[in-house]
């Protein structure tokens, strides 16, 4: 119908040019004549070539400013064909990687032999025996393992579902850190899986993963242990853990991919470049928090990788044996 239009009112300006001889009348039927055809050419431009949901907004500019929205269009088509191709290269790499099921880490009660006690909407306490008259001993510890715990599930939530949210919980997180020595801190020991590397989610979808016993599928699983083995510190009331780390001594570490590394471990907090693993560099160092259940960790470009713990060593019923 434009093209129609088009050719109507270029024959009106050449009929009225002949019988009236009027030269200007026929200069600005002429001229928009043109301008039609200039917004047909966007027009058109625009509606074959649109492959999103923005062409719609694009196609009502074109009509007022089409020479330049196209070629603004143009552009943008090309940038988001550039990140679909980036996404689904990364999601095709994920594809191909051994998956392997975690389940997140339990709750670690800090005594241990303490009854679990809550409360309902009407104010009465409950334990695991039945009603109870008032909260139970040590209830206030029991609630900031609650409190400490759902925190650290919280920010696992963000990158499985969530990921506009994890910038937020990661520095929320960071500023609560309480090791002080990260690098030699027992907490690092242990078996873990990385879930966010650089900034980007490399924890497999999952149906159902944000529920608490759903398992998560991860492409790649550490180890990090003494070289020269176990070393537990002595069994306290809370448990049998393990001993915190020299000033340099060496630890190990061995990706479920085949990478194996040794290093020292310093109170520094250094970055070490350990390899490839799981198709990208794999660092330890620059932790910012580390707890029971997560370790987080920046690189020099101040990107963030997300630990997520897949043992028990942390729960403190380890054997008084050395292994």
């Amino acid at each position: 119908p434009t093209l129609g239009r088009l050719q109507v009112e270029t024959d009106k300006a050449q009929i009225s040019h002949t019988h009236t001889g009027g030269f200007t009348y026929n200069t600005t039927r002429m001229r928009t004549a043109w301008i039609t055809m200039r917004t047909a050419t966007a027009a058109l431009c625009v509606l074959f070539s649109a492959h999103n949901v923005a062409c719609f907004s694009t196609t009502i500019k074109a009509l007022t400013f089409p020479k330049r929205t196209c070629i603004r269009y143009v552009a943008f088509s090309r940038s988001s064909s550039l990140r679909s191709a980036k996404q689904e290269e990364q999601t095709a790499l994920l594809d191909d990687l051994t998956k392997f099921p975690i389940t997140r880490p339990e709750m670690h009660w800090t005594v241990p032999i303490q009854k679990i006690g809550w409360q309902d909407e009407d104010g009465n306490w409950f334990d695991k025996d039945g009603p109870r008259l008032g909260p139970p001993q040590n209830y206030w510890r029991q609630s900031m393992d609650e409190r400490l715990y759902d925190q650290d599930m919280e920010l696992v939530n963000n990158v499985l579902i969530n990921l506009g949210d994890v910038k937020a919980t990661i520095l929320n997180l960071e500023k609560k850190n309480s090791a002080r020595k990260p690098c030699r801190h027992r907490n690092l020991l242990g078996k873990w899986a990385p879930i966010l590397r650089c900034g980007q989610k490399v924890v497999c979808e999952n149906k159902g993963s944000a529920d608490f016993g759903a398992p998560i599928d991860v492409p790649l699983t550490i180890d990090i242990f003494r070289t020269a083995g176990r070393k537990l510190a002595p069994k306290i009331v809370y448990g049998t853990f393990d001993a915190p780390l020299g000033e340099r001594e060496e630890i190990t570490i061995r990706s479920s991919d085949g990478l194996v590394k040794q290093i020292c471990a310093t109170e520094s907090n250094d970055i070490s470049i350990l390899g490839m693993a799981g198709g990208s560099l794999l660092q330890l160092g620059g932790i910012t928090y580390l707890s029971d259940y997560i370790l987080i960790q920046r690189d020099q470009k101040g990107l963030t990788d997300v630990w997520l713990r897949c043992d028990d060593a942390y729960l403190g019923k380890n054997s008084i044996v050395n292994e």
